[in-house]
């Protein structure tokens, strides 16, 4: 998005969003450098002028999240970053240079995230009167 702002065709970097989707799935973010420092409980940058110079703080907090043994969404973390590596993305080899490489029992990335089912409840009970006969 912001290589199309700027006038580019097709700019390829390191999106901290992407990475942030990855570690803490299904786990809200404001999409902003301030969003991240705040989820990472890091300081927000103090000035826009000041917003790249957090950047590579955040990248190292998300890459240590993910090396950290208790890192809740290890289950399936190493396949998932191999079969997108596959598909070239960016953060893949440095997540797999962090990560564990599991036995053959490893679970699904999002196995230990609460079911959902998308829906509208149940309408309320309405009354209905007899009518006489």
């Amino acid at each position: 998005m912001t290589g199309e702002r700027l006038g580019y065709g097709e700019l390829s970097g390191l999106d901290l969003l992407e990475l942030f989707a990855f570690v803490a799935p299904a786990e809200f973010c404001v999409p902003t450098a301030a969003g991240l420092c705040s989820v990472l409980n890091m300081p927000p940058p103090p000035s826009e002028a000041d917003i790249a110079a957090v950047l590579p703080g955040i990248a190292a907090a998300l890459l240590a999240r993910a090396a950290d043994p208790e890192w809740p969404q290890q289950d399936g973390a190493w396949h998932s970053a191999a079969a997108l590596s596959r598909q070239r993305w960016a953060w893949a080899g440095m997540l797999l240079d962090r990560l564990t490489i599991p036995d053959d029992k490893d679970r699904w990335l999002f196995a230990r995230l609460p079911e959902w089912e998308e829906g509208s409840p149940r309408p309320a009970a309405r009354s209905v009167s007899p009518r006489p006969a």
